[in-house]
């Protein structure tokens, strides 16, 4: 029998190859040495059952980019509307002098190349997953506030709530 590894986040990837231009920044191999995919190839649907076949070295998320990745500003918008729209999180606004300080937090925060990716995959393929983070990030970036973190540490809290979730790709 053989063993399909990561086949819901290959599916997600594949898929988001399919709308948006997912390029290899690497080549992309199988754990036995075999080049599956060569550096500067778009990935979409048709390289889903070659990548789903094998344990991938180095991990996906490490050889791809895509055209209009998250960013750390597109984050912090999105965090501004929620904060603006979303009644329940008014509460947040209201307690805090100003959101200014949360919503740099989202500016601080480390975004890796591959996280950024992955958050892509979520926002595109998963946007319920990629909604829920910037919701909690927001709840424990207020809390970090109240509890009187300084700011390195919130961009650190930003990091953990963007990506408290982010196996739920995989699954």
């Amino acid at each position: 029998m053989n063993e399909k590894y990561d086949e819901h986040y290959i599916n997600s990837v594949t898929a988001l190859g399919d709308t948006h231009e997912v390029v290899t920044s690497q080549a992309v191999f199988a754990r036995n040495g075999i080049k599956l995919v060569d550096a500067g190839v778009r990935i979409h649907a048709a390289f889903r059952e070659k990548l789903v076949q094998h344990k991938l070295l180095p991990p996906i998320d490490q050889c791809l980019s895509v055209v209009g990745a998250v960013t750390q500003a597109d984050l912090r918008k999105r965090a501004r509307a929620i904060l603006d729209a979303e009644p329940r999180f008014q509460l947040i606004r209201s307690a805090l002098a100003g959101i200014e300080r949360l919503l740099s937090a989202f500016y601080a925060m480390p975004l890796s190349a591959p996280l950024a990716f992955e958050l892509t995959v979520a926002r595109e393929q998963r946007p319920e997953v990629f909604e829920h983070s910037l919701q909690m990030t927001l709840i424990a970036l207020f809390l970090a506030i109240k509890s009187r973190m300084n700011d390195r540490d919130l961009a650190t809290v930003a990091a953990a709530g963007m990506l408290h979730d982010i196996g739920e790709l995989h699954i």
